[in-house]
């Protein structure tokens, strides 16, 4: 068995990529603490996507949103966000008790920097979340569009709960060219290094992803090869997507359940070997929800020429 991989990331590896090349990767790059400029970058950041799950079991992707400083780094182990210096709380928190365990993403859309985390709820009070941490890595810049903050909004959310795909979903999915991505593993309940959750970023050209017979189908471009996202849902369905909608400064928020499609002629695009099927069963739409005006994208150089 893989000391960095679980069996549904390896049976994606051992179809798509070179196994023991992965696995050598993935144990020089995962750690259980944060390098210097993890430590650094994270204290950094203004925004930070997270996925978790509810008490009803569901799966969410989610994001929060503070000044610099927001989040402070006590150590090399050890993250703790300020609950004072959010923007906004989020249904995240309501969620959480000591041992709840989160995957987080900082992105830096102006620098296309990103690092992903695997954490645990060590102290939870209404002042502080202080996050244990369990697995750090870096993420390739691939994808991700290039966005600079042009002003500050004053936050005025309005959420808007739904339970199927709208026309406002529909074309917001169509305009969208930055999604992330929710998922997990639980080995047979053991809290082991696996166990866990992840956020993943996904990006294309305004448009990448498809409604299909009801469904949002989202493909898969090449990346790491370690196929986390993918991975855990070829063992658990259930799936968060949350979708930005930089133009009107809101974002969406969707849980469901998720499907890795690996043969070409079931997909609703061509070109591309695997994608994702995700079928929602709720969602909130938070209009304007976002606290900065950004400019326009500067797409990746990394995008399929056969996508839109």
């Amino acid at each position: 068995m893989s000391q960095v991989f679980h069996e549904g990331e390896i049976a994606l590896q051992q179809r798509f990529s070179d196994v023991q090349k992965v696995e050598s990767i993935g144990s020089r790059m995962i750690r259980d603490f944060m390098l210097e400029q993890h430590q650094h970058f994270f204290a950094q950041q203004q925004q930070l996507f997270a996925s978790y799950e509810n008490e009803l079991g569901q799966v969410w992707a989610d994001v929060l949103f503070g000044e610099v400083g927001f989040i402070s780094v006590l150590d090399e182990y050890t993250l703790q966000l300020s609950m004072k210096d959010l923007k906004q709380a989020g249904e995240l928190f309501s969620n959480l008790k000591i041992g709840s365990r989160l995957g987080l993403l900082g992105i830096e859309f102006d620098t296309r920097r990103r690092n992903r985390l695997n954490v645990e709820v060590c102290k939870l009070d209404a002042d502080f979340l202080q996050l244990k941490v369990l697995q750090s890595f870096g993420n390739c810049p691939k994808y991700i569009q290039k966005r600079l903050k042009v002003s500050s909004l004053q936050i005025n959310s309005k959420q808007i709960n739904i339970t199927n795909l709208t026309p406002e979903v529909v074309n917001i999915l169509s305009k969208a060219d930055t999604a992330f991505i929710a998922s997990r593993y639980k080995d047979d309940g053991k809290a082991d290094k696996h166990s866990g959750f992840d956020v993943s970023h996904r990006g294309g050209k305004s448009g990448f992803m498809v409604v299909h017979d009801e469904k949002i189908w989202i493909p898969d471009f090449s990346g790491n090869n370690f196929f986390n996202s993918l991975g855990n849902l070829m063992l658990d369905p259930n799936m968060g997507l949350l979708i930005m909608n930089f133009e009107a400064q809101s974002y969406l928020q969707l849980t469901g359940k998720g499907r890795v499609e690996t043969k070409k002629d079931s997909m609703p695009f061509a070109g591309y070997e695997r994608a994702i099927e995700f079928e929602m069963n709720q969602g909130v739409i938070h209009e304007h929800g976002i606290p900065w005006h950004f400019s326009d994208a500067e797409y990746s150089s990394f995008i399929p020429s056969n996508i839109k």
